[in-house]
Order: structure tokens, then sequence, then C-alpha cells
């Protein structure tokens, strides 16, 4: 019964890693969108609006988000 367990392949890290990478990834890009569109004073109502420091870090979160996505489906 031990043998039989021990040659089965077992990639359940390898998955939990790519789906949290993925998870990581889209949030980090859905974020990153927002972070943007209130920057450039598109998305109102909300401190962040019209400031370009924050258009500028969305526009970071962005495509780090793409990296990590990118990285998730290398793995």
């Amino acid at each position: 019964m031990i043998f039989v367990l021990c040659r089965r392949k077992i990639d359940f890290p390898s998955r939990v890693v790519k789906n949290f990478l993925s998870i990581t990834g889209a949030v980090l890009i859905i974020t990153g969108v927002i972070w943007f569109l209130q920057g450039i004073n598109v998305l109102p109502g909300s401190f962040m609006t019209g400031q370009t420091r924050w258009a500028v870090i969305g526009a970071i979160c962005f495509f780090s988000g793409l990296g990590v996505l990118a990285a998730s489906r290398g793995i």
C-alpha cells in the first residue's frame, strides 16, 4: 500500500503555485486598471482621483500583474 502511494506522481504543490500566481496576477491587473483610471480622473469619487501618482502606481501594478500572470502560465 505504501509503495503504491509513493509511486504516484504528486504535482499538488506546482498546481497550487500556478493557481496562486494566476489569481495574484489577475488581482494585480484589475487593481492596476482601477488605480490608473482613478489617477487619470476617469473614475471619480476617491482621494486618488486626478492624482498622477496613482496613475503611475496603477500602471506599474498592471504590468507587474501581466508579468506574474505570464510567469504562472510558464511554470
